[in-house]
């Protein structure tokens, strides 16, 4: 485990990825590696030669998890959905407790993954996908809330601002500063970015009540 990510870091595509351990893991590998910090996880995606196929599949494509093991052993198994890219991270979280007390708390809230490939022949950053869980998880709320609101087949303005205000609560009391850095860094002021968003979402379902989760998932 790389102890580089204690610290807020700054990840570019076309930048060498910083920290001695980190290359020692991946340098010449075809693997991925997760880490945990106050910024959320970061999932390393290693590949030698990396081809700009590949790139834009990290860049772009939606990712499934699914999480095998006990609480003190996790075994994530990741997939690019879309293409053969597929991989398992071992993940403990208790490797974490010297650094943050709280982390047996803070990880399972944690709903914020940086994607980051790395071409592990040179070490250079090819691709970034940053928080696409935390939003999709927000619009989760929204979306299964419109769908109760919405079961008579009418959606009232009440009923609309009511799920806004939950899905916006949501949003606020399952982000650290660290990962709302992330996101601001990435997007600008993502808490205005998301509520006109949502507000988006909320004038396309009035009239509808039947709300096509895959449409609105995947905003970014």
């Amino acid at each position: 485990m790389s102890h580089d990510k204690f610290r807020f870091e700054r990840l570019a595509v076309g930048e060498p990825l910083a920290g001695a351990t980190r290359e020692a893991q991946l340098r010449n590998q075809t693997l991925m590696l997760l880490e945990w910090g106050n910024s959320g996880y970061t999932l390393y995606v290693a590949l030698p030669n990396m081809t700009e196929q590949e790139a834009q599949v990290i860049k772009h494509n939606k990712v499934k998890v699914r999480l095998l093991g006990e609480a003190d052993c996790l075994l994530p198994v990741w997939q690019f959905v879309g293409s053969q890219l597929f991989g398992e991270t071992p993940f403990d979280p208790t490797l974490y407790l010297p650094y943050y007390p709280d982390c047996k708390e803070a990880i399972p809230r944690t709903n914020l993954v940086t994607i980051i490939g790395v071409d592990s022949a040179t070490m250079i950053i090819e691709a970034e996908q940053v928080g696409r869980d935390a939003i999709m998880a927000t619009q989760q709320v929204l979306v299964e809330d419109l769908k109760e609101a919405s079961e008579d087949g009418k959606l009232t303005r009440e009923e609309a601002a009511r799920a806004m205000r939950k899905a916006m609560e949501y949003f606020q009391n399952h982000i650290t500063p660290g990962a709302l850095q992330v996101l601001q860094a990435a997007y600008g002021p993502i808490e205005q970015w998301l509520e006109e968003y949502l507000e988006a979402q909320l004038a396309k379902a009035k009239g509808s009540p039947c709300i096509e989760v895959e449409s609105i998932v995947n905003p970014l």
